[in-house]
């Protein structure tokens, strides 16, 4: 009679459940969408919470386009039994699908409505991820390779799917402490510190990953999503991802499960420490009454461990009564599922005084980790704990005297330095640099700590070596021949991770950032010194390719600096002006030594560009990139180089924001300001400060104005222009050799400023327009390849020659006169002084002409 009712009871179920599962009616091509997956053991309340507390960490849009965070649930079945079979099927069997699968690809097809997606998996999530993107991938109508991406977190995979990246620590108890015993996994690829009393097992999502490791979690994410393409595959009139066929295997399983899962639940909690799960379970479904069994604490030792923030990770479980309180199975309220802690071996079971009180164990931080009081219980409206990243550096002491001199001959011993970090301890110290006391002269000594986190601390001491007043000099062995300096050996320090450096300054010797590792330079907006960013001293500074230097929107906040307009439509200033800027805002700091941050646009969450200078005393090679560029309606920040040598096809930037919001709110921020030094250079890459862009009709661009790139040829005494550049009054006067403008440079000047050189050439669709009262004490001016002089009319001109070519022009602001007193001058075939609607006056020498003729002779 029983088998009877079971029988209709899953053939009514069976009824109402539908073959598909309704799918979203539009797929966009503008737009992100971020899916969690979470490990097992984790409730739906917990994979919510993961979600809720990875979308505070991220900005509402990115590249303009808005950003949807949302989850797919893999639940626990069978008390965890079913979860732990399926793990090990798909990392020891390599399983690729099962019925959570094709669950998780139909509630995708309701949630996904975006052609860009990005799965952001955890622990057992990792294998449903990289399965979930084979099969939508690869299947025709799926999603394309270019629109979806994978990020794993506390992976137990050995890859992560479409070749993305991942982040797990060698701290992590459950995934390098256990998982790696069993199966091939991803290697640990950051160590965070973490404290077994406060984090438990290191593995959960939000309480270790989020809370110390957040900004590189956000940063990795930003990446993926980077990556991601529209595509044309996709119909827009369709669901992002087709809802998949059910079987009949299918729909018994999920029914079976409905009933199956909640009571193996309450089975496994009326079991805790005492009874073996797999027999409860079957038989409580069998509907045998439970009469007596062993008590065997080791058949239930083996369950695996919790694997993610299931119970005090989020919240107290909500089913929390001992043994001799469970409430019977035929009277369980329907449509519930009490949540437990499982079982853990760790440690034992406290007594407790309280005889109103049972102890239990309960997860930790992570899972696994056990806990021998209750937690407490937290308040479910609340906000959870954000991550609270370590950017702090260690504390560097040295030890002795700082400077410290030494007599010539004698032996020098340092006396080293100690370092210590508040959340890492004791550091060892990196000691670089040599003294040769044979030789008279100043020696740096450096010393490098860095904490667990990358956060680095250099120091240096200086070392004299001295003569001493009644040693006699000693004769040149062989005047005719001097003695070769000895090769230096120099200490190579190596980022090839993530790091960041607080503002200050860090003295290294050979300092090289590879394997696609960005260092990120703090600013300081607050600090009372001048520069509030980050120098660098280097002997050998190397930035390969795809690794960067980067103070991005490292500058004053919203709506701070120098540079922000008075007028709220309008955004930052710095080296330019923000588009429609120039009445409220100004310009500030130096172009041809920049160290200024650059100012927030007074946008919600964007910044100024970041300040950086660096000091390479030998070669300085970028295949790279080194930004400051500002956030949305922000200014750029600044970059200043000086080298010996400087090599290298990278690019250096401090470019202005973009529109924000489409303008709405505020303009395009202006762009921030760069000057490079060398010696010698085979320098071929990118080097500008422009200003950003927008469109406020979808189909015209509106941009703030370019800052200044400068680059100077210290050698030659030359200066380069191939961007844009302003010459200031405070910065004057300038004096070169030559100056050269090219590939569309535009150049401008402030009044009363003076410029003297042998000769300036401007060339290929540059521009300089001069302002009131200039000086120009030049030998020649060439134009050529369609390039533009303006004269304001205004200025002092000295020069020699003067020759127009390639359809170039001399030109004048409007009502101003134009005056040349120039004794040679050439204009080519299609070049020309153009002066409509203006007053123009020419005074030159003809070719071949005795005397001077004052007439406009072109």
């Amino acid at each position: 009679m029983r088998k009877k009712r079971l029988f209709l009871a899953i053939f009514v179920l069976l009824f109402f459940v539908s073959s598909n599962a309704s799918a979203s009616e539009s797929c966009s091509s503008k737009g992100f969408t971020i899916l969690t997956i979470n490990g097992i053991f984790t409730n739906e309340r917990g994979a919510r919470e993961n979600k809720d507390n990875l979308k505070k960490n991220l900005p509402p849009t990115f590249n303009n386009q808005p950003l949807t965070v949302n989850y797919l649930y893999n639940p626990t079945h069978l008390a965890g039994v079913g979860d732990f079979v399926d793990a090990v099927a798909q990392g020891v069997f390599e399983q690729k699908s099962d019925y959570d699968l094709t669950e998780m690809l139909n509630d995708a097809s309701e949630k996904v409505t975006t052609q860009k997606l990005l799965l952001v998996a955890h622990s057992q999530g990792n294998f449903y991820a990289n399965n979930f993107y084979d099969k939508t991938a690869s299947q025709q109508g799926g999603v394309p390779k270019e629109s979806i991406g994978v990020y794993g977190v506390a992976t137990p995979a050995n890859r992560v799917a479409g070749e993305g990246k991942y982040l797990t620590s060698d701290t992590d108890g459950i995934i390098a402490g256990e998982v790696a015993n069993y199966i091939e996994i991803l290697p640990p690829n950051i160590h965070i510190p973490v404290s077994r009393k406060v984090d438990g097992n290191g593995h959960s999502f939000s309480n270790v990953y989020l809370k110390y490791k957040g900004d590189r979690v956000v940063r990795d994410i930003k990446s993926a999503l980077d990556k991601l393409k529209e595509n044309d595959e996709q119909e827009t009139d369709g669901p992002c991802i087709s809802p998949q066929e059910l079987t009949l295997g299918h729909k018994i399983l999920k029914v079976v499960l409905a009933v199956a899962d909640p009571t193996a639940i309450l089975a496994r909690d009326v079991i805790v420490g005492t009874y073996n799960v797999g027999r409860a379970i079957g038989n409580v479904l069998m509907g045998n009454v439970i009469e007596s069994l062993p008590e065997d604490d080791d058949l239930v030792a083996g369950l695996p461990e919790t694997d993610e923030e299931d119970r005090n990770d989020n919240a107290e479980p909500e089913h929390s009564t001992t043994p001799q309180e469970q409430t019977p199975l035929e009277q369980a309220p329907k449509n519930t599922e009490p949540e437990v802690a499982p079982v853990s071996d760790e440690s034992p079971t406290e007594e407790t005084d309280d005889p109103d009180k049972t102890p239990r164990r309960s997860g930790g931080g992570g899972g696994g980790g056990s806990s021998t009081t209750e937690p407490e219980a937290e308040d479910p409206e609340e906000d959870p704990v954000l991550p609270i990243p370590d950017t702090i550096p260690p504390t560097l002491v040295i030890l002795g005297d700082n400077p410290v001199n030494i007599i010539k001959n004698t032996v020098y011993v340092d006396a080293g330095a100690v370092a210590h970090d508040e959340v890492d301890g004791v550091r060892n110290v990196v000691v670089a640099g040599t003294v040769d006391t044979a030789i008279v002269g100043t020696y740096l000594i450096t010393y490098t700590t860095k904490d667990l986190s990358n956060n680095i601390a250099t120091a240096t001491r200086t070392v004299n070596v001295v003569e001493t007043e009644s040693e006699p000099e000693e004769p040149d062995p062989d005047p005719e021949e001097e003695p070769e300096d000895p090769p230096l050996e120099l200490e190579t320090f190596t980022i090839d991770e993530d790091t960041t450096l607080s503002p200050g300054v860090y003295n290294y010797e050979n300092l090289i950032i590879t394997n696609n590792a960005v260092l990120t330079l703090e600013g300081n907006p607050e600090s009372a010194d001048d520069f509030k960013g980050v120098k660098i001293n280097a002997v050998n500074l190397t930035i390969m390719e795809g690794a960067s230097i980067s103070a991005d929107q490292k500058g004053y906040g919203p709506n701070q600096g120098p540079g922000i307009s008075s007028e709220a439509p309008y955004g930052a200033s710095y080296g330019g002006y923000s588009y429609g800027g120039a009445a409220s805002s100004v310009t500030y700091g130096s172009a041809t030594e920049p160290t200024d941050l650059g100012s927030g646009g007074g946008a919600w969450l964007y910044h100024g560009g970041g300040a950086i200078h660096l000091v390479v005393s030998n070669t300085f090679t970028n295949d790279g990139v080194i930004s400051a560029s500002g956030g949305d309606a922000s200014s750029g920040g600044s970059i200043y180089v000086s080298t010996k040598n400087m090599a290298g096809n990278g690019i250096l930037r401090a470019n202005g924001g973009n529109l924000y919001a489409n303008g709405y709110f505020k303009s395009a921020g202006g762009g921030g300001r760069v000057a490079v030094y060398y010696k010698t250079s085979s320098f071929e890459g990118t080097i500008e400060a422009k200003g950003g862009c927008g469109s406020y009709d979808s189909w015209t661009q509106a941009c703030g104005q370019d800052g200044t790139a400068g680059i100077f040829d210290e050698t030659e005494n030359d200066f380069y222009v191939d961007s844009s550049w302003e010459f200031r009054e405070d910065d004057g006067p300038f004096s070169f050799n030559d100056i050269f403008i090219s590939d569309e440079a535009k150049v401008i000047s402030e009044e009363a400023v003076e410029i003297s050189a042998e000769n300036i050439s401007i060339s290929d669709k540059s521009s300089f327009t001069m302002a009131k009262d200039q000086v120009l004490d030049l030998s020649s001016i060439t134009l050529d390849e369609e390039s533009t002089l303006t004269l304001s009319g205004e200025e002092t001109i000295t020069a020699e020659y003067l020759s127009v070519s390639g359809n170039s022009m001399i030109t004048v602001l409007p009502e101003k006169i134009l005056f040349l007193d120039i004794p040679n001058i050439t204009i080519d075939s299609g070049s020309f002084v153009f002066a409509d609607a203006k007053v123009t006056r020419c005074s030159a020498w003809r070719r071949g002409a005795a005397s001077r003729v004052n007439e406009c002779c072109f």
